[in-house]
Parts: C-alpha cells; structure tokens; sequence
C-alpha cells in the first residue's frame, strides 16, 4: 500500500542531518568550472519534474514545489552548523519556469543569504539574459541543462517539450550573463538517423556548448522499454536488466556497446560507425578551439590503474590549467586514454 504523499506546500520538513555520515557529505571534490578542494551541500527546491520524457524514469509530469521560504530557511540552518562552500540543487529541476526563477532569486537576495549555488534547469523554462544576470546577482555560479537532440525531430519523439531553439537560448543566455553552463545529449535514442546526430553535433559545435554524451540505455519502468518489450525486441526481461547493470553509457567506454539496444533507424554497425565519427567531431572542435598551450601528460601505475596528471596553459588568458584522472590498465581495455576522452581541462581563471 503506498503511503500518502506529504504535501511540501503546508509541512516543512528538514533533513536530518545528524543522522547522516557528514564525512562523506562534507568532502572535498572537483567541480567542473567551479574548482577543486570544495564540499557541496544538496537542496531540494521541490520534487518531481513537468516532463514525460520517454526515456526518462516514470513521472506524471507535476512539480511538487516547496515554499521558498522554506527552501531559503533550511539553507540558512545548514550555513549555521556546517561549513561548506557551495548549494548545489538537487532535485531533476530548479523551477518549472521563468517567473519561479525570478521570484526565489529575487527571495534570496531580499533574506541577504551569502552561499552561493549551482542548479540544473529545463530549457523550457524559458529563462531570458534578464533572469540569467538575476541568478547571478543572487549567487549561481554555474547550471546545467538536458539537451538530448539538436533535432526537433527527435526531441518531439522522446515527448521532451523543448524546441531546439530554446536550447539554443538557454546556452547563449547562460554565456552572455557569465554563468558557465552544461549540457549532456544522448546518442541512438528512437527514430535516431544520420541526419538528426548530425543535427545534434552542429547545435553543440555551433554554439560552442560545453556537454557530454550518453548512449540510450533502455531502462524498465520508461515508455521506450515498454515499447521495446511489446514489439519484441526485449524477449527476457531478466536478461536486459543484468545486461544493462553491468555496462556503461559511454561510447567509448569498455562496456558501452554491450548494453546497447538499437531503437534507431540505422543498423547496429553503421549506428556505431556514424555515433563515433559525429562524438569525435565534437571532442575535435574543443580540442582545436580551445588550446592548451605547453600540455604536458604524465602517466603514473598504481596496481590496476593507471593515473593521467595533465598540465598546461590556457590559449584564451595564459592561467595555469590541470586535470587528473584514473584509467584501468591491461590486456582486456584497449585503449586506457579512452577513459579520458571527455575529460577536459577547465580554466579556473576564465572558465572556458
């Protein structure tokens, strides 16, 4: 029997904290664009979202939001007993739309909170430069939007709402107003072709959008696997799942193949073939736009793994960039540095 839904509007209830292992909340980590060394604390401005996403976890398509009020009121308690640098909004939406954008930042500024935040918004929310330089005003420092396909197309198959458009305009805002932003698309989703990837690859090129890529995973409980199962191309549900529990989502990633499910219109190897060569059109236009000067890689072997320190200067203001990660080694990953292909060195200094 499910259990009834407290409703947000009429009962403020905070997180309990001391419950919690703080350690692991209050660590230091890497953010892209942001910096290194810094503890992030999450909020919930409300819960759900307003999209039906066909590839999306299952939703009724409703925002429950919380009060602002309460929203700012557990920001300041959280300031109060912890230390940490920044808010970062955790919830599948910020706000629905515009004017509920409007409204907290105009709240936040009014209750002279200081902690500044990050946040992840759908382009539809339609927020104008306007709003983005209000944001900033109130204290964001960066946000990141789904983008999914350059193609109104596909877009309109996946039921995402958004128009190509207003992507477009919620990334040339976010840069105008200084607000460093983020996006992520998903490669072979339903009715994908050549031209619509295509489509997708020259949105984010020409629009110089910092973003990453995701293969479709075909997970249970979404519309595209309930399509999948009916018109026969999941015959042992078990066998998906497990399928798909041990892959990974990246294309260029050991394991990003083997839980694929081709719902495209492209047969499985032309799809990969077509896939690789418009992902590495864009890996190659950010490598070639934005240079770093005198990169140097150092490689060191820790038992399994091999770790990668670049280092280097940035071709837009001459700050000093780095950037490290980990890689698995050995006979069965061909190609460790695939693992870095999309890892980028962001300027601290001018955020590119």
């Amino acid at each position: 029997n499910r259990s009834t839904r407290v409703d947000l509007r009429v009962t403020n209830l905070l997180p309990a904290w001391h419950c919690f292992d703080m350690d692991y909340y209050l660590r230091k980590v890497t953010i892209p664009f942001i910096g290194s060394h810094l503890t992030v604390m999450p909020v919930l401005t409300g819960r759900g979202c307003v999209g039906k996403c066909s590839f999306c976890s299952p939703t009724i398509g409703s925002f429950r939001k919380r009060p602002i009020a309460d929203v700012i009121d557990e920001i300041e308690e959280m300031t109060q007993r912890y230390e940490f640098d920044h808010i970062f909004f955790y919830n599948e939406m910020f706000y629905p739309a515009a004017k509920d954008v409007i409204a907290f930042c105009h709240a936040y500024i009014e209750r002279g909170v200081k902690k500044t935040w990050m946040t992840q918004i759908r382009a539809d929310a339609n927020l104008d430069l306007e709003t983005f330089f209000l944001m900033k005003k109130a204290g964001c420092v960066a946000v990141s939007s789904g983008i999914e396909s350059g193609s109104d197309k596909i877009l309109k198959q996946m039921n995402k709402r958004t128009k190509v458009e207003q992507i477009r305009s919620f990334f040339v805002n976010a840069k105008a107003a200084g607000i460093p932003s983020n996006g992520t698309f998903i490669i072979g989703s339903e009715g994908e072709t050549e031209e619509t990837l295509k489509e997708t690859i020259d949105l984010v090129i020409d629009n110089e959008i910092n973003t990453g890529s995701s293969l479709l995973y075909v997970y249970p409980g979404t519309q595209i696997y309930d399509r999948a199962v009916s018109n026969g191309m999941i015959k042992d549900e078990r066998k998906h799942l497990e399928v798909i529990l041990k892959a990974s989502t990246g294309l260029f990633q050991p394991g990003g193949r083997e839980g694929f499910l081709n719902v495209t219109e492209l047969p499985t190897d032309q799809f990969f073939n077509v896939a690789t060569r418009e992902v590495r059109r864009y890996n190659t236009f950010v490598f070639n736009r934005y240079v770093v000067k005198n990169l140097k890689c150092e490689t060191e072997e820790i038992q399994s793994h091999v770790l990668f320190s670049m280092t280097g200067e940035c071709g837009e203001c001459g700050n000093a960039v780095r950037h490290k990660y980990s890689a698995i080694s050995g006979p069965s990953y061909n190609g460790i540095l695939g693992f870095g292909i999309n890892d980028r060195l962001i300027c601290p200094e001018c955020l590119n």
